[in-house]
Parts: structure tokens; sequence; C-alpha cells
């Protein structure tokens, strides 16, 4: 009976201490992050048991986004929005609100420049740390949480691949590339870059940001939700969403228990 105890307060703990609400999405329903008011477009839900991520949790990646894109412009570190936030930049007009990470690609020849913010990004209350992919911005607490990813990438015959980890040489492996493939991108659908309208400011997407969504997710990612496009991540245990997400999963990469 302890033990049962015990396990119910744990969990009763994990689920409140998560990001994701009991706030169920359906189609029509409202929302709001910062200023702006959203609706759910009358989009196709396969997954009956996708949750609405806490208010608080989408005005800090709203907060987080907007100030690490003012950053890059100001610093001249070109990057583009990709994954499901290049998704919810185009489906949602801003953040998907049950996708809980930001994804931003940058090109490997700006990693210096990006590693050398981070003594304004200290002083500003944010940290960057390495990771599998390239790097993890996100709010300077124990988590690191919200976060974006950034992915570096390299130009590699005109293919723009996920490039880490590197070698002890400085090499690019692919690794997270070949893992990835549908997220290595045409050069020439990437460049020039283009912005588009995410939540109260502008990002930059690649000039076709529709092919490149097809090809990551189903030529239907802008009418459905699959699990071929974005069911939120680790969200397979259907009943328990509130346990399987990023905040948890970040806290193991903090920990040094996986790469990230």
């Amino acid at each position: 009976i302890i033990v049962i105890i015990i396990s119910v307060v744990v969990l009763f703990s994990l689920i409140l201490r998560g990001p994701v609400s009991f706030h169920r999405i359906i189609p029509g329903a409202h929302y709001k992050i910062g200023n702006k008011d959203h609706r759910i477009p009358n989009i196709s839900l396969r997954n009956r048991y996708i949750f609405f991520l806490k208010p608080d949790v989408l005005s800090k990646m709203h907060q987080l986004l907007k100030y690490l894109h003012e950053l890059l412009v100001e610093n001249n570190i070109p990057y583009w929005v990709s994954c499901g936030t290049l998704l919810g930049c185009v489906r949602h007009q801003g953040f998907i609100p049950w996708d809980d990470d930001i994804d931003i690609n940058i090109e490997l020849k700006y990693k210096i420049q990006l590693v050398a913010l981070t003594p304004r990004l200290e002083r500003d209350g944010y940290i960057l740390c390495s990771s599998r992919g390239g790097f993890k911005c996100g709010f300077n607490n124990f988590a690191c949480y919200p976060f974006v990813d950034i992915i570096l990438v390299n130009e590699d015959r005109g293919i723009l691949r996920l490039c880490y980890p590197l070698d002890k040489l400085g090499n690019c492996t692919y690794e997270v590339g070949e893992q990835w493939p549908n997220e290595c991108f045409k050069s020439i659908d990437v460049f020039p870059l283009k912005t588009l309208p995410f939540e109260d400011f502008m990002v930059f997407v690649p000039n076709q940001h529709l092919r490149t969504l097809k090809q990551i997710y189903d030529d239907d990612c802008l009418d459905s939700v699959s699990s071929k496009s974005d069911t939120p991540y680790g969200y397979s245990i259907k009943r328990l969403p509130w346990i399987m997400n990023h905040y948890y999963d970040n806290l193991l990469f903090r920990m040094g228990i996986h790469k990230g």
C-alpha cells in the first residue's frame, strides 16, 4: 500500500510539474500566446489524446524565440525555423500549441559567432549548451527549459545536411543527418531565406518552405495531425501525455543520461 501511495504521489507530482495541461485540443478551440489570439484550425486530429501546453510555457517559448531571433539578427547569424516550428509558422502563424520545443537551423560556418554570444546570453538569463545535434538554448535553469534546438547544418554536394557530431579532428560525421534524412534540404530550396509572420514578429523560413515541410512530414501536414507529422513528441503512451514531453527528456539530457 505504501508503495502504491508513493507511486501515485510521484506520478501526480510529475503531471503537475510538466508543461502539458489537461485542456484537450479540438478544432475551433481558442487559445492565446502573448497578446495574440488563436483558434485551432479545422484539421483532422487522428490522435484524440492531444493536449494544450500550459499558458506560461507557451509564453516563455514566445519570449525565448523572439529574444533569440533578435539576437541572431543583431549579430548577422542567418537562421531558419524548421520541423514543428516551421509547421506551426505556416499552419498556426505561430507555435503549435502542443509542440513543446523549438527548432531552428544554422550553418556550421557560423558556429564560432554563435558560441561567442554565450556571455551575452548568460547575462540576459539564458544558457547555450552543446548537444549531439549542435546546441540547445534555453532559460538558465536546471532543466534549460523551454529551449531551442539549434541544429547545425553543412552544405555537402548541394544538400544542407545535419552535420553533427563532429569527430576529433573537427570534421562532420553527419550521424544526425543519417538519423533524420528528411530534415536535410537542398540548398536551392532553402536560400535565399524569406520571412513569415510568427506570433507578433517575423521569422526566417526556407524559400521553398512548403516543399521542405512536405519533405519532413506528410503531404497533408497542413490539414491533418498524424503520427507521421506532428503528434506530440513521446506521446505514444496515449493516456499519459503529461509525463512524456521535452521537459523530462531535457532533464535526462542535462544529467548526462542521453545525448540530447
